[in-house]
């Protein structure tokens, strides 16, 4: 008898090409085409079903039909439905193998579909693996954030769409020890009561809404400090209809004393009840700020008068300095009235010495005239102060902005700076055989001084 190795079967392709096909899917189509597909997939052989299977769960769609009616019956089966019959999708899988395999649990467009014990059953269900959460807007409550505190893997928590009263407190208590947090949006229905918890340390991106309901400097109940306490490496912070916001409240909430050193990035979006005087402490405790949101109508001259003055504090200082330096030594032990605590530290600087972005967005339409705070050709005599936002290469304007007069000077102001700047970079470059010298004049035709804002993406 002749033994033989076995044929092999008609059609078979090895797991590892099976893999890429599928990963490959997974990655190169939109949300819904790649579940549809993913389901195809899951129908063609058992080696395909347990390659595509934990792709499709990864991050469920649940905003179609009854989608999710089946997904909350899966992870959370009814009463006497908790026996699942066999069938080709639980063949072999319990459900809490299937929540073990969700990693974007997105809730967001949902209203009406789920309840809030039924939400902190699914977030308890998928805590495994969970990284991605957004919070329906009905169904979200105080008994969720339970759940979500167990979910020690959550990378992203968006919890603006809710509508339910939540306190700024208990979701501090809540996500306070979720160390791989790092981004995490509140909504305008949160209360902000107090600030005790803090957040989890590796919080780079936070969104602050609600309305503080206590007197951050005299309410000292309610906090630790006079200020808000923020991670030590926040680096993009937004204040989403905060009230109120004005300079009391401001100073409150950008007087951590890191939050100078490490945020980058700052976005306002108010109301009509938000006072102009709020901006004025940004230049003052925001000093290596790089991009700033705001909405036009805020931004009053008196907000460029504090950056001047202070400006030439700062350059008073440095003088003082310099010449406390260059005193011979036995006068300058001599000489008691030069205080050197003044002089030392960031405030010798020019006030958001590091500014690049300025963006103008849109007002608020209810109680607002619409109008631009102050005159792009004021911003434009301004800016020819090398000392006056040394680094601001971009100003944005909102659409309704565009064809106020001045922009054009502004533009060829911001130009001019460009050019000094790269006239300057120019006399310390090096020249190499792998690349040219750069030219001068096409780059600076390339740079646009005052650019518009297209869309929500821009």
């Amino acid at each position: 008898m002749k033994v033989g190795r076995k044929p092999m079967r008609e059609g078979y392709l090895p797991t590892e090409l099976v893999m890429l096909i599928v990963e490959f899917i997974a990655s190169d189509y939109t949300d819904e085409q790649r579940q549809k597909t993913l389901w195809s997939c899951c129908l063609v052989c058992r080696q395909w079903y347990d390659i595509a299977l934990p792709l499709l769960y990864e991050r469920p769609q649940l905003d179609k039909g009854n989608a999710f009616q089946k997904f909350a019956n899966l992870l959370c089966p009814p009463g006497r439905a908790a026996r699942i019959k066999p069938s080709l999708m639980t063949l072999g899988h319990s459900p809490r193998n299937f929540a073990s395999l969700v990693e974007h649990l997105d809730m967001g467009q949902l209203v009406h579909h789920s309840t809030k014990s039924l939400t902190a059953k699914l977030i308890n269900r998928c805590k495994e693996n969970l990284e991605v959460f957004r919070a329906p807007a009905a169904s979200f409550g105080y008994g969720c954030l339970v759940p979500i505190s167990k979910c020690e893997n959550l990378t992203f928590l968006d919890l603006s769409l809710v509508i339910d009263k939540l306190s700024y407190l208990d979701i501090q208590q809540a996500v306070c020890e979720l160390w791989n947090l790092h981004t995490l949006l509140l909504g305008r229905s949160t209360v902000i009561d107090g600030d005790a918890h803090g957040f989890p340390k590796f919080l780079t991106e936070f969104q602050l809404s609600g309305r503080i309901n206590f007197d951050p400097v005299r309410d000292k109940r309610r906090m630790i400090y006079p200020y808000f306490l923020w991670p030590r490496e926040l680096y993009d912070l937004t204040l989403y209809h905060v009230t109120p916001l004005n300079g009391r409240t401001m100073r409150a909430l950008l007087g951590f004393p890191p939050l100078s050193y490490n945020l980058n990035q700052l976005t306002i979006v108010s109301d009509s009840t938000a006072e102009p005087e709020a901006l004025h402490e940004i230049p003052k405790r925001l000093n290596l700020l790089s991009v700033l949101r705001v909405p036009g109508d805020l931004v009053r001259p008196s907000f460029f008068d504090t950056v001047e003055s202070l400006a030439r504090e700062a350059a008073a200082r440095r003088a003082e300095r310099a010449a406390a330096k260059s005193k011979p030594k036995a006068a300058a032990d001599d000489d008691s009235d030069t205080d050197m605590s003044d002089i030392d530290g960031p405030s010798n600087d020019p006030p958001l010495k590091l500014l690049t972005t300025l963006i103008l967005d849109e007002p608020p339409s209810v109680g607002s005239d619409r109008a631009l705070g102050f005159e792009l050709e004021d911003l434009a005599v301004r800016l020819e102060n090398p000392e006056f936002l040394p680094d601001l290469e971009v100003v944005w304007l909102h659409p309704i902005y565009k064809d106020l007069p001045g922009r054009e000077e502004l533009h060829k102001t911001l130009q001019s700076r460009f050019r000094a700047k790269f006239t300057e970079r120019l006399q310390k470059w090096r020249p190499r055989p792998d690349r040219e010298k750069p030219d001068i004049d096409e780059a600076v035709s390339k740079h646009s001084g005052v650019k518009t804002i297209l869309d929500e993406g821009d």
